[in-house]
């Protein structure tokens, strides 16, 4: 087990008690802003809080992340793909563990999470820090455009952090960016859900095209803080 504590395996033991029992409610047909929208159930709580324990609750990250668990919970998703790997769990404060974070919550939720990364020494590290719950993580080295491409499946969660945000190729990377959503839109769908990274920074950020072209097409920001977070307006219904 690594790194993972005593009172984390207990944890995770129960949030899988209770997951297996059968549930009857179709989570992806609830409008989770709505003043009728269920409670979210105790397990469903402690994955999220587990999930989330690598980072402080002051971090940039926390409450997109927190959020867009909480989404995929009540949409009841199941296909996560991340567009750019963590780079090892040394640098959680600092770039988000997001690998670590969403495959631990993939596994405490029975999801799976693909990321994908160009970047060798990036795949070797988020391989590392999930290894451990390779069942419900795979990690690819592929230029994300081209993986995007030939990926066959519904994409319920869409994570986009795969340059960072630099101001001397501030161009290239946004445009890369669209490139990326441009790749990926046929494969979303109306409760599909969209994290856009570094999106409150000057110039529009690393993912101003993206949002752009996501809220021309109908898509709702409903998170606004350092990341935006998105889902399509008809889903909010």
């Amino acid at each position: 087990m690594g790194s993972m504590s005593i009172i984390n395996i207990a944890v995770l033991f129960q949030i899988f008690c209770v997951l297996s029992q059968a549930r009857d409610v179709q989570w992806n047909s609830v409008n989770p802003y709505s003043e009728n929208s269920p409670k979210l159930e105790a397990d469903n709580k402690i994955a999220i809080f587990t999930a989330l324990e690598k980072i402080p609750k002051d971090d940039k990250r926390f409450i997109t992340f927190s959020e867009a668990m909480k989404l995929m919970i009540y949409r009841n998703s199941k296909n996560l793909i991340e567009l750019g790997t963590e780079w090892g769990e040394e640098k959680c404060t600092y770039d988000g563990c997001s690998t670590s974070i969403f495959g631990l919550f993939a596994y405490a939720t029975e999801k799976f999470l693909i990321s994908v990364d160009n970047d060798q020494n990036a795949v070797y590290k988020a391989k590392e820090a999930t290894k451990w719950i390779e069942d419900n993580v795979s990690v690819i080295k592929s230029d994300s455009v081209e993986f995007l491409k030939n990926y066959d499946k519904p994409i319920d969660f869409l994570y986009i952090d795969s340059m960072d945000y630099d101001e001397k190729i501030l161009d290239h990377i946004q445009h890369y960016h669209l490139e990326e959503i441009k790749a990926a839109y046929r494969k979303l769908h109306k409760y599909s859900i969209v994290l856009l990274d570094e999106g409150n920074m000057d110039h529009g950020g690393s993912n101003k095209l993206v949002y752009e072209y996501l809220e021309n097409l109908g898509w709702e920001r409903v998170v606004n803080k350092w990341q935006y977070l998105y889902v399509h307006k008809d889903s909010l219904l």
